[in-house]
C-alpha cells in the first residue's frame, strides 16, 4: 500500500477558516494520543514528490469533521479503493484532502450553511493550488456529502482557468440533485468531464433533513450571501439521496459530447457509510491488517457494523472501478458477496 502525500486546506486542528494548502505525508500509529505525525511539504516549496504521468485523484471528506477526523476518512477511504482495486496503483495516485468542515467546532443543521461557504472557497483554494503547482496532470475527484461541493467548485474554477478534469464520482452528495444538470450551478462545467459516477441512497436520512424545508429555512438564514442560494432549484432533494433524476439524465446525458453518466443506488446505506469514520485509522497499518479487519467485520461484527463494513467496501470498489472507466453494478451486493470478494484477496505484507 503506497503511503500517500495529502493536502491540507485547514488553518486550524478544529474550526478555523480555510489555508492556502500544503502538502504532508501522514505517519498514523507513531503518535500515542492518536494524533497525526506530520512530515510537511510547504507550499513554497512546491507539491510533494508525485510520479510523474500519474492520474492524480482527489478525495474529500464531508461534513462537520476536524482536520484529523477528515483526513483518517479521505486517507483511509483511499487505501480501501486501493486494496479493493490493486489495479488502481499502477496507473493512479490518490491524494486525500482535508478542508475546515467545522468552522464552529461543532457539526449541527445550523452550522451547514457556514460549513457549505467554507467548502465553496476551499475549492476555489484547491483549483488554485492544482493549477499553480501540478500542470498538465490528468485529475479526477472522489467526494463524499459536502465534499462534493468542494469538488464541483474545484472543478469550476479548473474549467475556468482551462484545466480539463477527467472524472468525478459523488457519494452521498450534499448538493443539489441539479448541480450537473442545471447551467446556475455546475451544468456548462462538468460536460467537459469524460465520466460522473453517482452513488447514492433513498435511506439517506441525514440528506433528508437538510434538503427539507425546515432544514432549508435554517441553511438560508445562516447562509444568505451564497451565490447558489438564488437559483431556482435549492429547493430540490439533494444529488446523494435520489440521484439525478431520469427525465433530466436522459435530457442531458444522451448526447456524444457527453460525460458517460453512471448511477449506483446503494439501497440500505446511511449518510456515513460510504466512507470509514469508526474503524481507527491507527489501527489499519497495512493492507494485511485493514483486509483481516474488514473481513472479521462482515463474518463476527453486529448487524450494524456488517452493513457499515459491506457498504464501505462496495462503495470503494464502485468508485475505484467508475475510475478506471469500468462499470461493476452487478457485484458486491451482498454481505456474502463482498466478504467472499475479499477472500479472493491474497496479499503479501507490503513494506509501506
Amino acid at each position: 500500500m503506497r503511503r500517500t502525500f495529502n493536502i491540507d486546506l485547514r488553518m486550524e486542528d478544529r474550526g478555523g477558516d480555510v489555508s492556502p494548502g500544503f502538502w504532508f505525508r501522514p505517519q498514523p500509529g507513531l503518535d500515542h494520543s492518536g494524533q497525526w505525525e506530520f512530515v510537511m511539504y510547504p507550499q513554497q516549496r512546491g507539491p510533494a514528490p508525485l510520479p510523474e504521468g500519474a492520474h492524480l485523484v482527489f478525495v474529500l471528506h464531508g461534513y462537520g469533521k476536524s482536520r484529523h477526523a477528515g483526513h483518517s476518512m479521505s486517507t483511509g477511504f483511499s487505501w480501501l479503493m486501493e486494496l479493493v482495486a490493486p489495479t488502481l496503483e499502477n496507473t493512479h495516485v490518490l491524494v486525500p484532502v482535508a478542508w475546515p468542515a467545522d468552522p464552529l467546532k461543532s457539526a449541527s443543521m445550523a452550522t451547514f450553511g457556514i460549513v457549505d461557504d467554507h467548502s465553496r472557497r476551499a475549492g476555489l483554494r484547491l483549483a488554485r493550488l492544482i493549477a499553480r503547482q501540478l500542470p498538465g496532470r490528468r485529475l479526477s475527484f472522489v467526494a463524499q456529502s459536502l465534499g462534493n461541493r468542494v469538488a464541483l467548485e474545484c472543478i469550476a474554477e479548473l474549467y475556468r482557468l482551462g484545466v480539463p478534469v477527467s472524472s468525478f464520482v459523488s457519494a452521498a452528495g450534499a448538493v443539489e440533485n441539479t448541480s450537473l444538470t442545471d447551467f446556475s450551478l455546475y451544468r456548462r462545467q462538468t460536460r467537459a468531464l469524460e465520466r460522473i459516477q453517482v452513488l447514492h441512497s433513498h435511506n439517506d436520512g441525514v440528506l433528508k433533513v437538510a434538503y427539507g424545508i425546515a432544514g432549508q429555512r435554517q441553511v438560508r438564514r445562516m447562509a444568505t450571501r451564497m451565490r447558489y442560494r438564488k437559483s431556482k432549484t435549492r429547493n430540490l432533494p439533494a444529488l446523494g439521496s435520489p440521484g439525478v433524476s431520469a427525465l433530466l439524465a436522459q435530457r442531458d446525458f444522451n448526447h456524444p459530447d457527453s460525460p458517460e453518466l453512471g448511477q449506483i443506488e446503494l439501497e440500505k446505506a446511511g449518510h456515513g457509510a460510504y466512507m470509514p469514520q469508526e474503524i481507527p485509522l491507527e489501527d489499519w497499518g497495512t493492507q494485511t491488517s485493514l483486509l483481516k479487519t474488514l473481513k472479521r467485520t462482515l463474518k463476527d461484527g453486529s448487524r450494524r457494523e456488517r452493513r457499515k463494513a459491506h457498504q464501505m467496501v462496495r462503495s470503494a470498489w464502485l468508485a475505484a472501478n467508475a475510475l478506471q472507466g469500468r462499470d461493476r453494478d452487478a457485484d458486491l451486493k451482498t454481505e456474502e458477496d463482498a466478504l467472499a470478494f475479499l477472500g479472493t484477496l491474497s496479499l503479501d505484507d507490503p513494506a509501506d
